[in-house]
C-alpha cells in the first residue's frame, strides 16, 4: 500500500502564523474569528483540504445558527475563501498543507529507506558442500568451529577501515540532523536541558524552510546560529528567533559582488571655493 500523504497530513498539527491570523482578522468580531478559525480547522481535517459549500453545514461547523450565519457571520467569513467545484478552500491553508505533505512524504520515504537498508538476522549455519544425509550427524561438519567469530571480526575489520563517521564543524556527525546540531553548538546539550521551542514540529518545519525558502546549507545555519548568540549574550530559546537573522544572512549572501568604480575621481578633484579661505575677501587673501 503505498504512503498517503494527505491522510497524514490531516493527523498532524495545523501550522497557523500568529501574526498573518491576527492581521488578517483584526477587523473582524470575536465570533467571526471563533467561526473563521474552526472552518480552518475543518478543513485541514479532510484529506481534499475543503469544505463543502453549503451554508447549513458551514453554519454548523461554526456553531452558529444558519441565519446568524447568513446575516453576518457568512458574509464576512467568505471574503477569505474562495468557491471551486461546489467546495470552499483557503488558498493560504492549502499551501500550508502541500508543505506538510511534502514533509511526511520525505520522512516517510526516509523511514522506509532505512528498513530496506536493514539486514535480514538469520542464525542458521549454512552446512558444509560436502555434507550428506548419507553421513551420521553426529560427524563433525567441514566448517571452521569459528565461524561466527570469524564473520564477527571480519566485520569490525571492516568498520576499522571505514573509519569513523565524518563529523560537521560543530562536532557532530553528519546523520544527526541539523536540530540536534544546533543545540549542540548552541551549547544546550552541555547543560543537560533543551528549551521545549527547540524539540517541537513547528521547530523542525522552521528549519526546514531556512534549507527550502532561503537556500542555506546546515553549516551556514548553524554559523548563523552562534553569530546571533555571541551577538546577543545568550543562545535563542526557539528558532522562531532567529527568522531575522537567517533572512538578512541569506540576503546578503544574494547581493551582488561589489566592484571597483570604472570612472574613480582623483584624488585632487575636489570642489572648489569650499576651503578656510572662501570666504574671506580677495585682497586679504595671501
Amino acid at each position: 500500500m503505498s504512503f498517503n500523504a494527505k491522510a497524514s497530513r490531516s493527523k498532524r498539527p495545523c501550522p497557523i502564523w500568529v501574526d498573518a491570523f491576527q492581521r488578517d482578522t483584526q477587523h473582524l468580531e470575536a465570533d467571526e474569528i471563533g467561526a473563521y478559525f474552526l472552518i480552518l480547522m475543518a478543513m485541514w481535517t479532510r484529506e481534499s483540504c475543503d469544505f463543502p459549500d453549503d451554508d447549513n453545514r458551514l453554519a454548523r461547523v461554526s456553531r452558529v445558527s444558519p441565519r446568524l450565519w447568513k446575516s453576518r457571520i457568512g458574509p464576512v467569513i467568505r471574503e477569505f475563501l474562495t468557491v471551486e467545484d461546489g467546495v470552499v478552500i483557503s488558498k493560504r491553508l492549502r499551501q500550508e498543507a502541500t508543505y506538510v505533505e511534502r514533509q511526511v512524504k520525505q520522512q516517510s520515504d526516509r523511514k522506509t529507506g532505512e528498513k530496506s537498508d536493514k539486514p535480514l538476522n538469520c542464525n542458521d549455519v549454512d552446512q558444509s558442500a560436502d555434507y550428506t544425509v548419507d553421513e551420521p550427524r553426529h560427524h563433525p561438519s567441514q566448517q571452521p568451529n569459528n565461524l561466527h567469530k570469524e564473520s564477527s571480526s571480519s566485520s569490525s575489520s571492516a568498520r576499522e577501515a571505514d573509519g569513523p563517521p565524518e563529523k560537521a564543524a560543530d562536532g557532530l556527525p553528519e546523520r544527526e540532523g541539523i536540530i540536534p546540531r544546533l543545540t549542540h553548538a548552541l551549547g544546550f546539550d552541555h547543560h543537560g536541558q533543551i528549551p521545549k521551542y527547540w524539540i517541537t514540529t513547528e521547530a523542525g518545519m522552521i528549519v526546514s524552510r531556512w534549507r527550502t525558502d532561503l537556500a542555506l546549507t546546515d553549516d551556514e545555519i548553524v554559523t548563523v546560529a552562534k553569530d546571533s548568540a555571541r551577538a546577543h549574550g545568550s543562545p535563542a530559546k526557539g528558532p522562531k528567533v532567529l527568522n531575522e537573522a537567517m533572512a538578512g544572512y541569506a540576503a546578503e549572501k544574494r547581493a551582488p559582488p561589489l566592484r571597483p568604480s570604472d570612472n574613480p575621481r582623483p584624488a585632487d578633484d575636489r570642489p572648489k571655493g569650499h576651503g578656510i579661505q572662501a570666504n574671506i575677501p580677495e585682497k586679504y587673501r595671501q
